[in-house]
């Protein structure tokens, strides 16, 4: 059995503007991580253009041979690749896999709202049986999601807590280098 649900499996064709709409979200929203992170790297690059002591925005050893536009467009490009491009793979990924999730509640949601409506008059006894067959497809895709946020969180949360530890070190060590210069 097929776990998520997709727009073929509508049959009223109701659930298609949620379905449309969450991937509208996920696209404006990545557009808006883009540019924030875009406008963020480009704001180191400008910064020490426009700084009249040709200060680096990585502090490191400079060769005279070296010219300042040279190696402050390698340190953009490294920081690019090593840093900028990770993170947002990362926080697409999050992002997108979350609301997709979300998504799939919300359309879990509907079918249990509509799960008596029956727009043909059927006898009892196939009504029941529709709607017992509805509820046991309810119950197991929503078995089904719970287990998949389980098994989002069971894999992510361990990584995520040494990421954030790791980066509040570094923090705490910056702000000590700082301090004492």
């Amino acid at each position: 059995m097929r776990q998520f649900w997709t727009l073929t499996d509508d049959h009223s064709g109701e659930m298609e503007s949620d379905v449309i709409e969450g991937y509208r979200t996920i696209k404006n929203t990545c557009r808006l991580l883009m540019m924030m992170h875009c406008s963020n790297a480009a704001g180191f690059l400008v910064a020490a253009m426009i700084s009249s002591d040709n200060i680096l925005p990585i502090e490191c050893y400079r060769p005279e041979w070296i010219g300042y536009s040279f190696l402050l467009l390698y340190q953009e490009g490294v920081a690019l690749l090593t840093i900028l491009i990770p993170v947002m793979a990362m926080d697409f990924f999050f992002m997108a896999t979350l609301r997709l999730t979300e998504i799939q509640f919300r359309l879990l949601n509907r079918e249990i709202k509509n799960m008596f409506k029956i727009t043909e008059d059927v006898p009892k006894e196939l009504f029941s049986i529709i709607v017992e067959d509805k509820l046991k497809r309810c119950v197991e895709r929503h078995n089904f999601l719970l287990s998949y946020v389980q098994l989002i969180n069971e894999t992510f949360s361990s990584s995520l807590l040494i990421f954030r530890t790791i980066i509040i070190m570094s923090m705490c060590v910056e702000m000590y280098i700082l301090s004492t210069e």
